[in-house]
């Protein structure tokens, strides 16, 4: 939504926008939460510096990302609060100022520490008018990728949106438009009517554009990744089915070679059993040590992956447990093929081309 008019280039004509309109949202039936924001989870562009209260001049200054929001947001994408507390509907401009921090950031600039009541100031000296208050640190919000999935998430400083200062709130109403974010209770496309029409009674007739659901906002983000990951499984299944193919054939070929062998060892009192399992583990073999081999050389190239891999680590433990017996099996099946014809094997027929060989050479 484009903040369009006079009375939103305030502080509190903004925040009054987001009260009535959440208002409505979550009077809608299905509707389980709903926020107001400058930015999504995902892409978050805009940075700030700001100013540790009490410490040396030298040791004080940093930046981040920085965004707003309203009450509910934090809720509608399930971002956890990891020590203190949400902003609530008494964080408004005529109350002290409060902050939340991101993990990062709490991890750069407080390391060992509890941030949590601690004071920062924000944007310090940006614009001559601006009188960015002292705010205090409320609580410490779980890391979002606000830049992007295929990136690490960036410290990050959120104030609530009804303590913006008004020459922020002006200036973004008049470059940037505004998000409204809702929590829905099953499919959130039967539920689009009636939140536009909700907002247009509480922003009295502003346009809302755009709509679109999480799952297509980051199935756009992610679409590259999921084409290269689409090649390389590709890449990765017609190598596994070549490599069967070629394990299948080197044993075959094994086998015929040691068909007189095989004969012999059954004539001298070898059981199939034990025909069978010589087979399967000298081809088995092999493929253990390429198997060894492989994952030696995975742990070496995975950091290469990891912008491709999203809510797992490129040292996924199950992924190198899962791989390694996969590979195993598809080994032992092209194994196994083989092995049924060296266990076919006559023995008479076997010493029979053994003595013909030997007493009528060629």
């Amino acid at each position: 939504m484009s903040m369009t008019g006079e009375r939103l280039h305030t502080t509190v004509g903004i925040a009054r926008l987001a009260r009535g309109g959440r208002e409505r949202l979550n009077n809608i039936p299905g509707v389980e939460v709903s926020g107001f924001t400058s930015w999504l989870p995902n892409h978050v562009d805009d940075a700030m510096g700001f100013q540790i209260v009490g410490r040396p001049p030298g040791k004080s200054l940093f930046g981040a990302r920085w965004m707003s929001f309203s009450p509910g947001y934090l809720g509608v994408f399930k971002v956890p609060i990891l020590r203190g507390r949400d902003f609530n509907e008494n964080d408004t401009a005529g109350n002290p100022g409060v902050v939340l921090i991101n993990e990062a950031l709490a991890k750069q600039c407080w390391p060992g520490e509890d941030p949590v009541g601690q004071h920062i100031i924000i944007g310090q000296g940006i614009s001559p008018d601006t009188d960015e208050p002292a705010r205090t640190i409320i609580g410490i919000v779980g890391d979002t990728h606000n830049t992007g999935v295929g990136h690490l998430p960036d410290p990050m400083m959120m104030v609530p949106t009804a303590q913006v200062v008004d020459s922020y709130a002006a200036a973004y109403s008049d470059t940037s438009a505004q998000f409204w974010v809702v929590r829905t209770h099953g499919d959130p496309r039967r539920f689009i009517r009636a939140i536009t029409e909700q907002l247009r009674i509480a922003s009295g007739g502003l346009p809302i554009a755009h709509v679109r659901t999480m799952d297509e906002i980051m199935g756009g983000s992610t679409a590259r990744a999921k084409f290269s990951t689409l090649l390389l499984t590709l890449v990765s299944s017609t190598a596994l089915f070549l490599a069967a193919i070629g394990i299948h054939g080197l044993m075959a070929y094994s086998v015929v070679q040691r068909t007189r062998e095989l004969g012999i060892r059954m004539a001298l009192g070898a059981d199939r059993s034990s025909i069978r399992r010589l087979v399967i583990w000298g081809g088995m073999r092999l493929a253990l040590v390429g198997v060894v081999l492989g994952v030696v050389l995975t742990f070496g190239l995975s950091r290469l992956m990891s912008s491709l891999l999203f809510g797992v680590t490129s040292l996924d433990a199950p992924s190198f447990l899962v791989a390694p017996v996969v590979l195993c099996a598809v080994a032992l099946f092209a194994c196994w093929l083989p092995t049924r014809r060296a266990v076919r094997v006559d023995p008479l027929i076997a010493l029979r081309a053994e003595v013909n060989r030997t007493c009528f050479p060629t």
